[in-house]
């Protein structure tokens, strides 16, 4: 069980670290830029203006907008579940940190 607890506390340190990163990478100028303000904001106002246009109606070309929309929705998604992970990492810890240690060969017990 405490090996249990011990990965999870790594799992959790690895979050706030990847939401660290994150955090670095929206302070960076040329990532706000390409990512946040070209593909998620720019790109997703051209696809869907694009799906009205006539030169689109095929089906084909539709469905490449419709993936590429998802794809867009789908990475903004991607990114704004690492802070709200990030968090219930910390708490995680937090509450971990109040937990009792434990004697050699002692178990938590869990409740069904």
């Amino acid at each position: 069980m405490a090996q249990n607890i011990e990965k999870h506390l790594k799992e959790c340190k690895d979050q706030i670290n990847l939401n660290k990163s994150l955090q670095r990478l929206y302070k960076n100028r040329d990532f706000k830029a390409v990512v946040v303000e070209q593909f998620l904001k720019k790109e997703a106002v051209r696809c869907v203006t694009a799906k009205a246009m006539r030169a689109m109606q095929p089906k084909e070309l539709q469905e490449s907008l419709d993936k590429r929309i998802t794809a867009i929705g789908e990475f903004s998604e991607f990114l704004r579940a690492i802070p709200m992970l990030a968090s219930l990492a910390e708490q995680d810890i937090r509450e971990a940190e109040e937990l009792p240690e434990l004697e050699d060969g002692d178990e938590y017990e869990v409740e069904d």
